[in-house]
């Protein structure tokens, strides 16, 4: 996974291995907060994630950044952070060492 996502993102498997590292458990903390504040927005991440359940989009490096992917990224940090603005400020902090 992290070969695949470094190779999406330009970076090393160490590098973007970091890079999830530092964000995910962000992600996921704001995920968390966010449900119990609104509970379908939980209901709406688990509608996208369904739709690509069999795990393909992370085996190929080249759907990562497909538009699809992106708009769906996008989607679901908006819906847990109120703005894609919001979302990649809070995330840039974490991420300014990668």
């Amino acid at each position: 996974i992290f070969a695949n996502v470094g190779q999406a993102t330009g970076l090393g498997a160490p590098a973007a291995a970091a890079a999830m590292e530092a964000l995910c458990p962000a992600i996921a903390r704001q995920l968390m907060a966010k449900s119990q504040e609104d509970p379908a927005t939980f209901d709406t991440l688990l509608d996208l994630l369904e739709e690509g359940a069999d795990g393909s989009i992370i085996e190929d490096a080249g759907q990562l950044t497909g538009s699809e992917a992106v708009a769906d990224g996008e989607a679901i940090l908006e819906d847990i952070y109120g703005s894609p603005a919001a979302a990649h400020a809070a995330l840039a902090k974490l991420a300014g060492s990668v």
